[in-house]
């Protein structure tokens, strides 16, 4: 039988199942847009190339009649050819509005500060689709505004999607409502709905494989990697693409001390995936912790590992002095001083400069309000150090003040956007998430005690 009649075939099988399936997400989409229709600006899709994205985009251009809603690609640099020809065509054939958005470093770069990715350290999802995404939405929405995603997201993919919610007001993007229509359809009927449906499809399915996400993955299985090593040998693009991939990760592991002899089974037995901690043998480690902390009564004396700059530092301080309600000014007494000011107009803390060492003194009376000072400065003080402009603090932040400049090597905080929210400061346990990449397990610990 042609194509056509097996498509036709399969859709009556299922017709009852599929039809049910399709109008229950269809409802679920058209009611989430109802009801947050006051606090939307606009509404998008999160589209990858695969499976999940065109069923996904189908389901909502049905759902509201039109193809004219937003399609936002986040082109990680490390797709495979055939994903990126697959969205450039669906692009085209279907006549949808896309947006093709890239990170703003050279994965080659941030890797050099911060190691490949791993199970435990996956960096790249925020680095390299997070972070463009959220830049991008910055040039849509003002401060403040939503935008309604459509992600495609299901449960059965992972056992860390099983607790997810079908929305969330507060999930990567500070900015996004996050819906998952497709979020209880399984894998089967996911191929059954596109077959019968006729739906466009990547063609790296029809080589085989069973993600189309990034070349190499620290999630992905060794049969992942066999089928890109066998396509690369028979695809120059691929060919082109793996290479240029596993380059990079030989490199950073040979950087990080595994001795010559073992690379060949490290890499084969996918070891790289599972690792937990950073190298000392690179010199970005010192700079993903705090020399030296000494505390005594209200006084603590903070050595960094190199000489700090005023200007640069004060914008790290920035949310601290909203967060604790607090206003801050320069004054220039033999030392760089920065006096911190309660409302009173009283001098709450005292931050010296010297060198590389900070020292601080403190003259509340409140010692819980102190203790959570330092907790939060150490986080900052790790940040400013090892700060690799990757966007990730940035994509927390719901007033959009945070502007990450890897051009330029700047951090920059809209002291007047700024709500000292704190969640560009508790990103994570030590603040930065390049940073807690590179660390060593040993001043990983040294840290949380």
């Amino acid at each position: 039988i042609d194509e056509y009649e097996y498509r036709k075939r399969i859709k009556e099988a299922n017709r009852f199942n599929l039809g049910t399936l399709e109008e229950k997400s269809i409802r679920f989409i058209r009611d989430v847009a109802t009801n947050f229709e006051d606090t939307i600006m606009y509404k998008a899709i999160s589209f990858s190339g695969g499976k999940d994205s065109v069923v996904l985009s189908h389901l909502v251009r049905t759902a509201f009649g039109n193809n004219g809603i937003l399609h936002i690609f986040a082109n990680t640099t490390l797709e495979n050819p055939d994903t990126l020809d697959y969205v450039r065509n669906f692009e085209e054939k279907e006549k949808i509005f896309l947006l093709e958005v890239k990170p703003q470093q050279d994965f080659s770069t941030l890797v050099d500060a911060a190691h490949f990715p791993s199970r435990i350290h996956r960096w790249c999802c925020t680095a390299l689709k997070i972070a463009p995404i959220e830049k991008v939405l910055r040039q849509i929405l003002d401060p403040g505004e939503k935008i309604l995603m459509f992600e495609g997201t299901r449960r059965e993919e992972s056992v860390g999607r099983q607790n997810y919610d079908p929305v969330e007001l507060k999930f990567k993007i500070a900015s996004e409502i996050i819906a998952r229509p497709i979020l209880d359809w399984s894998t089967l009927e996911e191929w059954i709905y596109i077959l019968s449906m006729g739906l466009p499809l990547n063609a790296s399915y029809q080589k085989g494989m069973r993600r189309v996400g990034c070349s190499i993955c620290p999630l992905a299985r060794g049969y992942s990697e066999f089928l890109m090593e066998y396509w690369s040998n028979n695809d120059l693009r691929y060919y082109r693409n793996w290479c240029a991939m596993k380059e990079i990760l030989k490199n950073d592991i040979k950087r990080r001390g595994i001795n010559q002899n073992d690379l060949i089974g490290y890499l084969k037995e996918g070891k790289w995936k599972g690792r937990a901690g950073g190298s000392i043998l690179n010199g970005y480690y010192k700079l993903a912790e705090i020399s030296n902390w000494e505390e005594h009564y209200k006084f603590t004396r903070v050595d960094l590992g190199g000489v700090i700059k005023p200007t640069s530092l004060k914008e790290y301080l920035k949310p601290l002095e909203k967060k604790y309600k607090f206003k801050s000014f320069e004054s220039q007494i033999g030392v760089k001083t920065i006096l911190i000011m309660s409302k009173e107009q009283k001098v709450a803390c005292k931050i010296t400069i010297e060198g590389e060492s900070l020292c601080i003194w403190w003259f509340e009376a409140d010692n819980r309000t102190y203790r959570s000072f330092l907790s939060d400065l150490k986080k900052q003080l790790i940040k400013y150090q090892f700060c690799a402009y990757c966007g990730g603090c940035a994509t927390r932040c719901a007033f959009q003040a945070i502007i990450s400049d890897s051009k330029n090597q700047k951090y920059i905080i809209d002291g007047n956007r700024c709500r000292g929210c704190g969640e560009c400061i508790t990103i994570n346990a030590v603040g930065c998430i390049l940073a807690k990449s590179v660390k060593t397990t040993s001043t990983y610990k040294s840290l949380e005690e």
